[in-house]
């Protein structure tokens, strides 16, 4: 009976630091499942669709490249991006979608580190993102809205 009661008190008190680790004073940033070091949103200029010409290169690694084109599949190795419907602030992900009808791209990179996004299209002025993760070990949201080329 003692050597019971000795196991049960070390379930118990085993029991109450699992979940002491998980309760309400617990960091939210603190995550623990595989992800993505950032999660980035590229919206089309507002009334817009995603032009069908789209590239996305990411930059990583000191000097290693993977590059997305919108209107091309391929094969992703860290950069993976579907296209996605803006309706009222909600994100609409809809994978394979044609680009006339896509106003927004949800990318994860899974850089290990540091990125560099360049973001390019022949009706879109030329966009660059520096990202560096969060110190934490969750993903970094990042929305990048794309403006339009001048016309001059």
């Amino acid at each position: 009976m003692f050597l019971n009661r000795r196991v049960w008190s070390s379930l118990v008190v085993g029991a109450l630091v699992l979940l002491a680790g998980c309760g309400p004073d617990r960091r939210r940033d603190q995550c623990v499942a595989a992800h993505p070091n950032f999660v980035v949103l590229i919206t089309a200029p507002t009334g817009k669709a995603l032009p069908a010409d789209l590239t996305v290169t990411l930059h990583y690694g000191g000097s290693s490249t993977e590059e997305y084109r919108l209107n091309q599949s391929g094969t992703q190795q860290v950069l993976f991006c579907r296209t996605a419907a803006l309706d009222g602030g909600v994100i609409t992900v809809a994978d394979g979608a044609a680009p006339s009808s896509a106003d927004a791209l949800r990318c994860e990179l899974w850089t290990g580190g540091p990125a560099t996004l360049d973001i390019a299209a022949t009706s879109l002025a030329p966009t660059t993102q520096d990202l560096t993760p969060l110190a934490s070990s969750c993903p970094l949201d990042v929305t990048i809205p794309l403006s339009e080329a001048d016309a001059g």
